[in-house]
C-alpha cells in the first residue's frame, strides 16, 4: 500500500510533521467520509508520536487508534508518525461506521451472566470486528485504486 502522508524529515518535531500531514489528511478525510457516507460525524485525525501512543493511550503495536462516541457523532483518529498507511485510516474511519454494531454487540454481551463467558464473549467479537474491518479497508482501497486505473 503507497504511502499516502510524507515522510518525517530528520531532526523534525512531531508538531511541525503534523503540520504538513494536515493537507493529506483533509483530503483522505474528506474522500473517504463521503465514500462511507460518514459526513455527518464530526471526525478529527491527529498524527502522534511513539511515545504519545504508548504513554497517553496505551496502545502499543498500534499503527492507528479510533475513539468514537455515536451519541454526539464525534470520532477523534490518532495515526502512527511514519508508520500509518492510507489502509490504516480507512481502517480507522470504519470504525466509525461499525460504532452502531459494535455499541450493539457489546451490549449484548453485557446481557450473559456469566464474567468468563462476557470476557470471552467481547474478545471474539472485537478480533471478528477487527478482521472484518481490516478485509473491508483493503477491498475499498482496491476497488477505488482499479478505478483509478481504469478512469
Amino acid at each position: 500500500m503507497a504511502d499516502f502522508l510524507p515522510k518525517r524529515e530528520d531532526n523534525e518535531s512531531i508538531e511541525a510533521y503534523a503540520l504538513r500531514c494536515a493537507g493529506p489528511l483533509k483530503e483522505a478525510h474528506d474522500y473517504w467520509a463521503k465514500v462511507l457516507r460518514i459526513q455527518d460525524w464530526e471526525i478529527t485525525t491527529e498524527v502522534i508520536s511513539r511515545e504519545k501512543m504508548h504513554h497517553e493511550m496505551n496502545k502499543d503495536g498500534y499503527v492507528g487508534y479510533c475513539n468514537h462516541d455515536r451519541v454526539h457523532k464525534e470520532a477523534d483518529i490518532a495515526l502512527l508518525e511514519d508508520k500509518a498507511k492510507e489502509d490504516d485510516f480507512v481502517h480507522e474511519m470504519l470504525h466509525v461506521v461499525f460504532d452502531d454494531f459494535q455499541t450493539r454487540a457489546h451490549n449484548a454481551v453485557e446481557l450473559v451472566e456469566s464474567a468468563k463467558a462476557r470476557e470471552a464473549l467481547t474478545r471474539e467479537l472485537n478480533e471478528s470486528l477487527e478482521r472484518t474491518i481490516n478485509q473491508i479497508s483493503k477491498a475499498l482501497l482496491t476497488v477505488r485504486d482499479g478505478e483509478k486505473k481504469d478512469g
